[in-house]
This record gives C-alpha cells, sequence and structure tokens, in this order.
C-alpha cells in the first residue's frame, strides 16, 4: 500500500494529516469506498488515526518503540509474566548492545560524547539517589539507542521501556533513595566507567564481557525483592 510506504519511509511526518479522501480518489484513481477501507486498515495498524468531525482528517503516527513496549506489555501481561522475566532477557541481549557500540567505525563521534556527558552527570550525582537512578537509565538508553543495530534498538529499547513503566508505576511503594545502596551507585559509576573506556578502545569483546557483568548485578534492575507482574498500563499514555 503507497500510503503505507509514504508513512514507513517518513515521506509523511508524524501527526500530519494525510491528504483529505476526495484528493486520495483522484490521486489513485480509485472508489471512495476503497480509500475508507485502506484508511480503515491503516488504523487498525496503528499507522493513522481518524478524526471526524469540522476538523476531521487522518493524523499520522509513526511507530515508535514505546507503541512496541506496549504491545509487548499486552502480550507478556495476558501470558502472566513475572517482571524478573524480562529483566533476564534484558540482562542477556543488552550487552550485544554494548559488543555493536565498540565495534562502531565511528563510535568518537556517535557513542562516547553522550556516554561521557551522562557519566559526568552521574558521578556528581552519585549522593542523590533518584537523580542517580534517572542518570543510570539514560545510560543504558544511550548504549541502546546508538548501537547501530535497528533490530537491536527496537527490541531491547522496547524490553527496557517495558522495565522501566514497571518501576515508574511501582515509584509510590518504591524509596528511589534505597535503590541501590551507595556502595552499589559507586560501583555502578565504575563499571560504567570501564564500559566506556572499553568502547573507546574499540574493544568489543571486553566491552560485552564488562556489560554481562554489571548485568548480573541484581541491584542492577532491583524493585527491592518485590516480586511483580508485568503490566502494559505504565504505557498507555505512550
Amino acid at each position: 500500500m503507497t500510503l503505507r510506504q509514504r508513512i514507513l519511509s517518513g515521506q509523511i511526518a508524524d501527526n500530519e494529516f494525510l491528504p483529505k479522501q476526495e484528493d486520495l480518489v483522484a490521486e489513485f484513481r480509485v472508489s471512495l469506498p476503497s480509500v475508507r477501507e485502506a484508511l480503515r486498515i491503516l488504523e487498525t495498524e496503528g499507522l493513522i488515526t481518524v478524526q471526524r468531525g469540522k476538523i476531521g482528517g487522518s493524523v499520522v503516527h509513526v511507530p515508535q518503540t514505546e507503541k512496541v513496549a506496549y504491545m509487548l506489555g499486552l502480550v507478556l501481561e495476558s501470558r502472566d509474566t513475572d517482571v524478573d522475566e524480562v529483566v533476564h532477557v534484558m540482562s542477556q541481549i543488552e550487552p550485544l548492545c554494548v559488543r555493536a557500540c565498540a565495534a562502531r567505525a565511528d563510535r568518537a563521534s556517535a557513542v562516547v560524547p553522550e556516554l561521557e556527558e551522562i557519566h559526568a552527570a552521574s558521578e556528581a550525582s552519585v549522593d542523590d539517589a533518584p537523580t542517580f537512578a534517572r542518570l543510570a537509565r539514560q545510560f543504558h538508553e544511550v548504549i541502546i539507542t546508538t548501537c547501530g543495530s535497528q533490530p537491536l534498538i527496537v527490541l531491547v529499547g522496547a524490553l527496557e521501556a517495558l522495565w522501566w513503566g514497571q518501576v515508574s508505576a511501582a515509584a509510590e511503594e518504591i524509596e528511589f533513595g534505597a535503590l541501590p545502596e551507595l556502595v552499589m551507585r559507586e560501583q555502578s559509576v565504575a563499571e560504567h566507567r570501564e564500559l566506556i573506556d572499553r568502547i573507546i578502545a574499540g574493544d568489543a569483546d571486553g566491552a560485552e564481557r564488562v556489560a554481562r557483568l554489571h548485568q548480573a548485578n541484581p541491584q542492577r534492575h532491583s524493585l527491592l525483592g518485590k516480586s511483580l507482574k508485568i503490566s502494559a498500563a505504565p504505557l498507555r499514555a505512550n
């Protein structure tokens, strides 16, 4: 379908309106019912929202990782999945993103500057647990989004967003000041420093090894011993 391809290729930007139905009829030389059926399919796929009324039209929604995370959350919630299971999968796959970062020929410009900036902020906020927790997540987000592998970016990004949604939903019950302890925050800073150094050196094997040791730390994803089930609800707004 031409309209779908235009959305996926970026020819039509996110939140833009598709041409009016009569214009689509003229462009594609099809009947109005055919255009409406095409729009219905795109709406079912989540690529557009059809707004009715005086200011009606079809609003485009370019696929985003957050939407993948929401759909993944729905599937896992229907299967009564534990958050710990998601954490385990993340710990196995995210080190591949670190490896990919270290293997990038342009890592000095495409990966390292953002990591260095976040790391410096993390060092400065090691005594501020809530701020440190947010910065730690940003550090891992950059590892994912700059790894250069689109399948990894989408898959691991969705898992990370899904996990963070569970943490955010439990925020009223969890005191981030206790997550993690200061000594663990200091260890995390040291491990992040080593990850950056391995990436700078282009040491893909070493970077992946350090990442796996880092991910193996239970406090990396700790919810203070709470056993939680996956819920897609925290991601609904996305």
